[in-house]
């Protein structure tokens, strides 16, 4: 386990089949003594196998910083698991009963001044016996880093380095590899160790590109102003048309750097930014971008907690929006006034053919409402 990669900072998911309301107040700590499994996307808790949309539901959205990557030795490695070891020390944010029968509970973990449990290694039991223990001198002079392997996922003119530890270190090599020498349409570097300076790197490299059109950071360490550096980017790149930064923590100010590049981007098509903490502000600078875009056909917001005041931003910019197409807006609190507010712009607006209101807080009727206007929408584009 001790060998297992840390999944860095990120928000992740943990679905219960229980109302665990009364034993999660705001403001308490809690311990979870056993092993926990998690997703980094609450689309997979959406099988009935494992959450479900139906039934009484706990749904944990965690900030954590010592989640341990296990996707390559799991059965399920499209489901991002993250596996949190027992020990871990959370504090209570929120606690919000949805509606539904669906309670919404997030978790921030913190560090206890002593430990909870035993460290995975123990220096009373050494992995390996002292007199077997070869001790191996580095030099300063270590040859240079071999080259990064692709191991045949270069296919279609699409390069994936997904899950390959791939550091700020790294990013040149990769880039050489996939946009000079293949002359890559996507490069998929989700599931990494990237930050800020890495992206500078890429995003420098980006300016002059004309044959990469999606990129995908999904799961990296970004951050606010590794999200800058791409926002900079789009203002003078012109192939680029799918960007994915899905749980980078890029937060209010990362949004308002990408909304300024979706002022003038007449490129971009798809942008992912669920997971990043984006709340009220964040969202009403890209609302207000979207009022003026003519080009962004989806959006995907699962998981930021935008609440009603959010959502009134975005629905403000959907009486305008003629292009949006898709809107994801799972998981961000919203009840039933925002959902009202999404209904009365959905009156004039006719190009919005699919909305994702899951694991929010709306009632059944206004659901209903919803629905019947999305469908209207499908109904008018077809025709």
């Amino acid at each position: 386990l001790s060998k297992l990669p840390l999944a860095g900072h990120r928000t992740i998911y943990r679905g219960v089949k229980l109302d665990l309301r009364e034993k999660y107040n705001e403001g308490t700590q809690i311990v979870w003594w056993g092993f926990s499994s998690c997703t980094t996307t609450v689309k997979v808790l959406e099988n009935d196998s494992f959450f479900g949309k139906r039934g009484t539901r706990t749904l944990f959205a965690i900030e954590c910083d010592t989640g341990k990557e296990i996707r390559e030795h799991s059965f399920y490695r499209k489901e991002d698991e993250i596996l949190l070891l027992p020990g871990r020390e959370f504090e209570v944010v929120s606690s919000v009963y949805m509606g539904h029968k669906l309670t919404m509970i997030q978790l921030k973990e913190i560090v206890p001044q002593f430990p909870n449990i035993a460290s995975i290694i123990s220096s009373k039991y050494p992995a390996i016996a002292p007199s077997l223990t070869t001790i191996v001198p580095v030099t300063e002079t270590e040859g240079p880093k071999p080259a990064l392997q692709f191991e045949t996922v270069i296919q279609s003119m699409k390069a994936s380095y997904k899950s390959k530890s791939i550091t700020d270190a790294d990013i040149e090599r990769a880039m050489e590899d996939a946009l000079v020498q293949q002359q890559c349409i996507e490069l998929d570097l989700s599931w990494n160790e990237i930050t800020h300076e890495g992206v500078a790197k890429l995003a420098k490299k980006l300016r002059n590109n004309t044959t990469l059109t999606a990129l995908n950071l999904q799961a990296n360490r970004i951050g606010t102003i590794g999200a800058q550096h791409l926002a900079d980017t789009l203002q003078y790149n012109n192939t680029l048309t799918t960007l994915d930064l899905y749980n980078n923590q890029i937060g209010d100010n990362g949004a308002q750097h990408l909304a300024n590049a979706l002022r003038n981007n007449k490129i971009l098509t798809t942008l992912d930014l669920g997971a990043n903490g984006i709340k009220t502000l964040g969202t009403q600078h890209l609302a207000s971008a979207l009022q003026n875009n003519t080009t962004l056909t989806t959006l995907d917001f699962t998981g930021n907690q935008i609440g009603h005041k959010g959502v009134q931003h975005l629905a403000d910019a959907l009486q305008n929006n003629t292009t949006l197409t898709t809107l994801n807006l799972q998981v961000n609190l919203i009840g039933d006034k925002g959902a009202r507010r999404l209904a009365d712009a959905l009156i004039n607006n006719t190009t919005l053919t699919t909305l994702d209101l899951h694991n929010n807080q709306i009632k059944e009727k206004l659901e209903y409402r919803l629905k019947e206007l999305i469908e209207r929408n499908k109904q008018q584009t077809k025709s």
